[in-house]
């Protein structure tokens, strides 16, 4: 989520999607913004994001946030830390290729 976006920010998106969307279909939400410092890093997780990463995008720190991500609806799922462990092992190396890929090609936002 774009801290900073046109129309509505990621503050009131954010709100938004907490409010209207039923608790069982929530997204995991990765702020991402410009804004690094660590009391604006708070404030996002306090108004209901999930995450946090800071631009430009370090394509290891998104690999790391999208892992919590993962871990984090494999665990509301009742997944064992085992499967979700080889599941990500196998993903893990083509997603962080692809990232890498698009940072490079400049999509880092």
């Amino acid at each position: 989520m774009d801290g900073q976006m046109p129309e509505m920010d990621g503050e009131e998106a954010t709100y938004a999607i907490r409010r209207e969307i039923a608790a069982s279909r929530q997204p995991y939400i990765i702020a991402m913004t410009a804004n690094a410092f660590d009391d604006q890093r708070q404030q996002y997780l306090l108004i209901g994001m999930d995450d946090y990463i800071s631009k430009p995008v370090d394509p290891a720190k998104l690999m790391d946030a999208l892992e919590r991500a993962w871990q984090a609806r494999q665990k509301a799922a009742g997944v064992s830390a085992g499967v979700t462990a080889g599941v990500t092992a196998g993903v893990t190396a083509g997603v962080s290729a692809r990232v890498s890929a698009g940072v490079a090609a400049g999509v880092s936002g």
